[in-house]
């Protein structure tokens, strides 16, 4: 037999872990080889007997077993390493990949950079090509004369507050104003005016215009051409107030009237005429013109009818050259508004239109 030969076989130095795979795959297909041929074959030891094939075969499985525990290990191993070779490989080509975009890309501007540039070589561009078209239109147009504020063609008096001509400006006009409006007549009383195409100042309380619809008065007096004049708040003698009660009483009606025509008053108008040093700084500081009137009867009790009052406003001893009348938001009023109006121009006195 060369069993014992096969047995026999010495171990030299250390083999690899490949060399005893394939060793004991061989010695494991010798042992199972000679299990066929002595299958039944049996072998005296000692006292007793010993199957050969039952011997060949363990020996067999035993050279199995390490074959298939040092193929297991191998293969594992030699997976692991060349996953991981297969991660430092792709590790490199990423590094070297990042590198070679990163030394293409140094120095370049990137896409927002370069939107920038762009944007700012757009604006700077259209703003050469309008400083050029402005600089040619401005070559080939003549210059415009500067647009300026005409010059005030009248002051007010404050000894007895007419009305004078600055310059060479018309002396024989006169002021129409009404005070404490716009109550119940003073958007009819507008509507005659601009029919007569008569100027006038409305002098106005805030007590007159605290609602929408008192509001939308206002409003269309205003827009239907006349000046609007601050006559206060609460109509109360300002000699009797307060500095800071008088400063709410001038100031707030400037507020509510910006707010309601979207402008503030030009004219200041005190009540009963009751001037303070006070309500002149107020008037000052507003931009307001300050007056009081050279005459008026219509709160008087005889003058409270049309054709008494329409005869003292054209009649009376105080008209002159530069007078500034006085009217107020009454029934009386409205209806002798005509005639007070022809009465004046029969006299060649027209209606002032501005200062």
């Amino acid at each position: 037999m060369e069993l014992s030969r096969g047995e026999q076989l010495p171990e030299q130095g250390l083999l690899s872990k490949i060399e005893r795979m394939q060793r004991s795959r061989l010695i494991s297909k010798f042992y199972f080889k000679m299990f066929k041929t002595n299958l039944f074959r049996v072998k005296s030891v000692g006292n007793g007997k010993v199957s050969i094939g039952e011997l060949l075969f363990s020996k067999a499985m035993l050279h199995t077993n390490t074959y298939k525990s040092e193929f297991k290990e191998i293969c594992t191993k030699e997976v692991t390493m060349r996953i991981a070779g297969l991660y430092i490989c792709v590790f490199f080509v990423i590094i070297l990949t990042a590198c070679t975009d990163f030394s293409a890309d140094e120095g370049k501007p990137s896409e927002l950079e370069k939107e920038e540039e762009n944007k700012l070589a757009d604006h700077s561009n259209v703003q050469e090509s309008k400083s050029e078209k402005n600089q040619t239109d401005s070559d080939d147009k003549p210059k415009e004369e500067e647009v300026s504020l005409p010059e005030p063609q009248y002051k007010i008096n404050e000894h007895n507050w007419s009305i004078e001509p600055i310059s060479q400006a018309n002396s024989k006009v006169v002021l129409l104003t009404i005070d404490d409006a716009p109550d119940k007549n003073a958007l009819e009383m507008a509507r005659i005016l601009k029919k007569l195409s008569a100027p006038e100042i409305f002098f106005v309380n805030g007590h007159f215009i605290d609602t929408p619809e008192e509001a939308n008065v206002l409003k269309e007096i205003h827009e239907l051409g006349f000046a609007i004049g601050n006559h206060t708040n609460s109509h109360l003698n300002l000699k009797s107030l307060p500095e800071e009660q008088q400063y709410k009483e001038i100031v707030d009606l400037n507020d509510r009237v910006e707010e309601i025509i979207g402008e503030r008053p030009k004219f200041f108008r005190a009540p009963f005429g009751s001037i303070t040093d006070y309500s002149r700084k107020i008037a000052e500081a507003e931009s307001m013109v300050l007056m009081n009137w050279t005459y008026g009867y219509d709160w008087e009790k005889e003058y409270q009818s049309k054709e008494a009052l329409a005869d003292i406003m054209v009649n009376s001893p105080y008209l002159s050259k530069g007078a500034n009348l006085l009217l107020h938001d009454r029934e009386w009023t409205k209806e002798a508004l005509e005639d007070i109006v022809k009465g004046l121009g029969i006299k060649d006195l027209r209606q002032l239109t501005q200062f």
